[in-house]
């Protein structure tokens, strides 16, 4: 390994003698004359030039090329006079992205200068690596020209005197990475032809745990065998891109339709699931992808990654997402839910309303917090989009504490229990039980007359940490509740390592019972086995007399739903029921 002193600096005393020896040069120099330039601007080229590892540009504002030295014309296989009047990007073989080729402008301009490391692959599919440098030199009263340099090289060490680096693939796995996959398709977004395009994200989702539970050579070696057998599974024509650590896209330029890369896709999802034999260890992946086609769900090649990406938003492991105009309808609703949530809750637009949860009898035995914001642009807010939004951008602890603070403020507590919903990412969260202690000293919050329902179940079950503080809760006196019990895989798990104290059976169950002869089958075991654990047992979505009927010869304990009442507003609530 080289040391610190013996690395190659490219600019040289040999180099410098290169260029003023080099017919090169001077025929470089001769065309500068024909500018019939200034001294003091001559000179500015001449300095820059000088300074250069061989390959010389010269562009105007327009990015139209002005000059070209001997190098790059020997580089690009064409001489001066095709070059020159030419757009650099005609003729270059630098493959930079809008965004990179952008942020590059803005600082020249600002600056005057830029330089930097770019690493791409080649046409032949080389992981290639180039030294650049832009150079603004002004030249009144005419408009500025740009001095660009470059060279491709693995023999120097440049890292020391560049300021930015540009990387067109990952440097672990040599796939094309996300600059490649946006120069790519704005490429092809020029061409505005109608072939049908399809793209799939792939994401490992327990990628990071394997990580954790393993070591990172088992991940990378997980990782190494995905691509193995992803590029296995694409024929010719498909493109496989790392995207990030844990998401890859597979991209089909020119389908033959759209079933075809379907069934491509699906047999694909299956290889990923097969369980990886890795030193011994049977590895499962949990596998999420997301698909979508031009130009028949989008009209703008551009749009391909965003749609895509929506479809993966949808967290489902279970099977493949394939996108849907819906699914970016209510994409753009969460956006719009996030944007206005602060102002909704400074205008004191989103209220807490409370359901009346009823005994056997039809006597009130509790109430539910919940959630109600009408907006004048957007209406009706569903609590699942606000706690969504929430929850995707980081505000799901606002929203939270905001909650209790409102059912503190309220009191009914001081009546009869409240039931308040509580996302289990905010188990995870030590500035929950900090909040949640500190009512209880400074605004006498009842413990005992409050309980916290747990939604997002596979989150739960997943974390130990919720589990302790769900554990330090009920110390504390609140009780506990399973919600939408039995919507969820890992809801069994989960009764046997928290202790809950009631089971809100998931509405579907009762919806429809007396069409569906087996739901009041499974209906039965879970009373059973509430009964069995000790658990109440609450039915929600009551919202008929015969549902009512089998809920009350079924046996469970509470009942909820809209055949009693809909979410009303504080004073409502006590007029009716207090």
């Amino acid at each position: 390994m080289k040391t610190e002193s013996n690395r190659t600096n490219p600019v040289t005393p040999s180099f410098i003698q290169f260029l003023n020896n080099s017919n090169d040069y001077t025929k470089t120099i001769d065309n500068l004359r024909r500018l019939e330039l200034p001294p003091e601007i001559m000179a500015q080229y001449l300095t820059f030039m000088q300074s250069t590892p061989v390959s010389v540009i010269f562009v105007d504002r327009n990015e139209t090329i002005l000059f070209t030295n001997k190098t790059i014309e020997y580089k690009l296989g064409k001489n001066q006079s095709e070059l020159i009047g030419h757009s650099i990007s005609d003729v270059i073989p630098l493959r930079l992205n809008e965004g990179d080729k952008q942020a590059i402008i803005d600082e020249v301009r600002l600056n005057n200068h830029w330089n930097g490391r770019l690493s791409y692959i080649d046409n032949e599919n080389n992981a290639k690596r180039s030294w650049i440098k832009v150079t603004r030199f002004e030249n009144p009263p005419y408009a500025p020209t740009y001095g660009i340099l470059f060279f491709d090289t693995d023999s120097v060490n440049y890292r020391d005197f560049s300021d930015h680096s540009l990387t067109y693939y990952d440097t672990k796995t040599f796939l094309p990475n996300f600059n490649q996959f946006a120069f790519d398709i704005n490429q092809m977004a020029r061409k505005r032809d109608s072939d049908v395009k399809g793209l799939a994200l792939i994401r490992c989702q327990n990628l990071s745990e394997i990580t954790v539970h393993y070591s990172r050579k088992i991940m990378d070696e997980v990782t190494n065998t995905m691509i193995r057998r992803i590029k296995k599974a694409l024929p010719s024509g498909y493109y496989l891109y790392r995207l990030s650590r844990d998401v890859f896209a597979v991209f089909c330029s020119k389908c033959k339709n759209e079933a075809s890369f379907k069934e491509l896709i699906e047999e694909l999802y299956q290889t990923l699931l097969t369980p990886l034999s890795i030193d011994s260890k049977k590895i499962f992946l949990t596998i999420e992808m997301g698909v979508v086609f031009y130009p028949t769900q989008v009209l703008e090649l551009t749009d391909l990654l965003l749609s895509a990406e929506i479809c993966l938003n949808q967290r489902d492991s279970t099977r493949i997402t394939y996108y849907s105009e819906e699914m970016s309808n209510d994409y753009t609703l969460t956006l719009q839910t996030i944007e206005k949530l602060q102002s909704a809750f400074e205008d004191n637009q989103i209220k807490v309303l409370y359901q009346p949860i009823m005994d056997q009898n039809g006597n009130l035995e509790a109430a539910e917090a919940l959630l109600r914001w009408r907006d004048e642009e957007l209406g009706a807010v569903s609590p699942l989009v606000i706690i969504k939004g929430a929850k995707e951008y980081g505000h799901i602890h606002k929203l939270t504490t905001w909650i209790l603070d409102k059912v503190v403020e309220d009191r009914l507590f001081d009546h009869i229990p409240i039931t308040i919903n509580l996302d289990a990412v905010q188990l995870t969260n030590d500035l929950f039980l900090s909040d949640i202690k500190n009512l209880v000293a400074t605004k006498a919050l009842n413990p005992h007359q409050i309980v916290f329902e747990i939604t997002e179940h596979i989150s739960l079950n997943r974390s130990s940490n919720a589990l302790n503080i769900l554990s330090e809760l009920k110390s504390m006196g609140f009780r506990l509740a399973l919600d939408d019990f039995g919507s969820g895989y890992s809801d069994f798990n989960l009764l046997t390592e928290a202790a809950f104290d009631i089971l809100k059976v998931d509405a579907t169950f009762i919806m429809g019972i007396k069409e569906e002869p087996k739901k009041e089958i499974v209906l039965k075991h879970i009373l059973q086995l509430a009964k069995e654990l000790g658990l109440l047992t609450c039915f929600e979505g009551i919202e008929s007399e015969v549902e009512l009927t089998y809920a009350r010869e079924l046996g469970s304990d509470c009942l909820q739903g809209f055949y009693f009442s809909h979410a009303l507003s504080l004073d409502d609530f006590t007029n009716k029921y207090l």
